[in-house]
């Protein structure tokens, strides 16, 4: 959901969590990938990521 540019809000929505959690859990998966939202979110897609193949 990050990576589709989902807000903190609308990602707490959708897991049934508040949003300030969510924010410390998406803060530190960041955190441990080096980079920022903006970076996340404006890279190409990428097919090695899991779960992006097409349906067949």
């Amino acid at each position: 959901m990050l990576a589709d540019g989902a807000t903190n809000q609308d990602i707490a929505q959708a897991l049934f969590l508040s949003p300030s959690t969510v924010e410390k859990h998406v803060a530190r998966a960041l955190a441990k990938l080096r980079t920022g939202r903006q970076d996340i979110q404006s890279s190409p897609p990428n097919s090695d990521r899991p779960g992006t193949e097409e349906p067949v």
